[in-house]
This record gives structure tokens, C-alpha cells and sequence, in this order.
């Protein structure tokens, strides 16, 4: 008997389950058909706190974060999950209750859609699926379990420090205000700097810019810029349009969490550039 060819957006979701206990080609077709492929914009919500958790995500490409709000409106996200990973949340999809929670897309997202009703009957139809299911809780409670660890038990620079190195792919998709361990560390470094001394050609507002930038950036991963030389051989520094080049670059090269904004800067005054 051939086995059936199914939709490629599916194959990273059938790799993690496999990876766990193989699928048969009725299970896969099952879960096909209760599901459905969704694309959705960036920061598009998918769920708002107040409302019911009936669905389960599948991210085949993209990227999301899960956040909540505290009493005085400040966010504190909890999860951010990429591709071939499960997107939920937990509390309210599992008691059925009002979620307490915000999922919000980070990218463009591609995503297969299951309500918890078809789950359900694709649980009560395949027994194995019953194991893949309780293998995967295991694996994000154990994610949950070391993330609570991590915030009661190590500073803000240290939990920074293993986030990168889990998750390397922050530093390219995930904006600076969204890591509150990151904030943190950026708002100690501007503060600390604010009083050094401003010169425009050795230490101007590029050079403070660069230096915030860094502090959350491991040694391969500094920003550079070169000096800004005029046609007289006069050496400027560092000046903001070399650093806007760089960052540009660098959007077009896949750091999606750099922004192109389209206010214009004043008039030119002087050298810096």
C-alpha cells in the first residue's frame, strides 16, 4: 500500500511527533482533517485575556509570544515560540476558564489550527496519540518548571545570558522592549553612561547609541561601524547615518525585529552626519 503524500505544512508537525512515537498514515490523516492552516500578520492577537482558550497552535513558521498584564497594564511575557513548536494558553485552554493571558504573533506566522473538541476526538479515536500528548505536557511543564527556577534563582544578567544561549534566534526576531531581563540590562548601561563626557568626533551620540546596543550583544555579535571620513579627510566618527546603514543591513540580512521608521530626522547642522 503507498503511503498517502501529505501537505508540506504538516511534515515539521508529523517530525515532532514521530520523534516521540511513530504515526500511523491513519492517525496523520486524522489529524489533517480536524485541523486547518491559518496565516496571520505580525502582531496579530490570537487570544485576549478575558476570553476562552479553545485552540491549540502549530507553528510552522513565524514566531509568538505569550504575555500577561499586571494591575498596572505592564506587560510580562512568559513564553516566546518558533517554529515547530506548540503555542497554547495552558490555564485557560486546560480548565476551560477565561484566559488570564495575551498570545500575540512576533512575525508574519503560518500556523495549524486545532479547537480542543477535535483534539479531543482524535484522543478518544487513537490510544498512541494519548502518549504523544502526555510526552509533550512533560516537555513544556519541564521548560515552565526551569524558567521559574531561573527567575527566582539567577540576576537579571544571568538569566539574559542563558536565554541567549537556549534560544540564539532572539537576538534576531524578538524586539528589545518584549526581554525584560535585556530592558533591564539597557537601562543600567544608558544610566551609567549618561554622564560621560560628549565630544563629536570621539564620544557623540552614536558612540552612547553603540554602547547601549552592545551591552545586550555577546562578543560576535557587537555592532561596528566605521568612521565617517568627509571629502576633506577630516575624520567625524561615528555619526547616526552610519549606524542607520548598519542596522538596515542588517533587517535586510533577517534580523526581523529591526524596524525601518519613516520620520525624518532634522536638518543637518555641522558634521555630524
Amino acid at each position: 500500500m503507498l503511503k498517502e503524500i501529505y501537505p508540506e505544512s504538516y511534515q515539521g508537525l508529523f517530525a515532532v511527533f514521530n520523534a516521540i512515537h511513530p504515526l500511523s498514515e491513519e492517525l496523520k490523516s486524522a489529524i489533517i482533517s480536524n485541523s486547518h492552516i491559518a496565516q496571520v500578520k505580525r502582531k496579530t492577537t490570537l487570544l485576549s485575556a478575558g476570553e476562552n482558550s479553545n485552540t491549540i497552535y502549530f507553528i510552522v513558521a513565524g514566531g509568538a509570544r505569550v504575555y500577561y498584564l499586571d494591575k498596572d497594564g505592564k506587560q510580562t511575557n512568559t513564553w516566546f515560540l518558533f517554529e515547530n513548536e506548540l503555542l497554547i494558553s495552558v490555564y485557560g485552554f486546560f480548565t476551560g476558564q477565561p484566559s488570564f493571558e495575551y498570545i500575540e504573533t512576533l512575525e508574519d506566522t503560518t500556523l495549524i489550527v486545532v479547537k480542543r473538541e477535535k483534539l479531543d476526538e482524535i484522543y478518544l479515536q487513537f490510544m498512541e496519540f494519548n502518549f504523544i500528548g502526555r510526552k509533550l505536557t512533560e516537555y513544556y511543564y519541564i521548560r515552565n518548571e526551569i524558567q521559574a527556577n531561573e527567575l527566582r534563582m539567577l540576576s537579571a544578567k544571568e538569566r539574559y545570558e542563558t536565554l541567549l544561549k537556549r534560544s540564539p534566534q532572539l537576538f534576531q526576531r524578538v524586539s528589545l522592549g518584549h526581554i525584560e531581563e535585556e530592558f533591564q540590562l539597557v537601562q543600567t548601561k544608558a544610566l551609567a553612561q549618561k554622564n560621560s563626557s560628549y565630544d563629536i568626533n570621539n564620544y557623540n551620540c552614536t558612540n552612547y547609541a553603540l554602547d547601549v546596543f552592545n551591552i545586550i550583544r555577546d562578543a560576535n555579535h557587537q555592532i561596528e561601524i566605521k568612521d565617517w571620513v568627509g571629502s576633506s579627510g577630516f575624520n567625524y566618527g561615528k555619526t547616526p547615518n552610519g549606524l542607520y546603514n548598519k542596522l538596515l543591513t542588517m533587517k535586510e540580512n533577517g534580523y526581523t525585529n529591526i524596524s525601518k521608521g519613516e520620520k525624518k530626522s532634522p536638518a543637518k547642522k555641522g558634521g555630524c552626519n
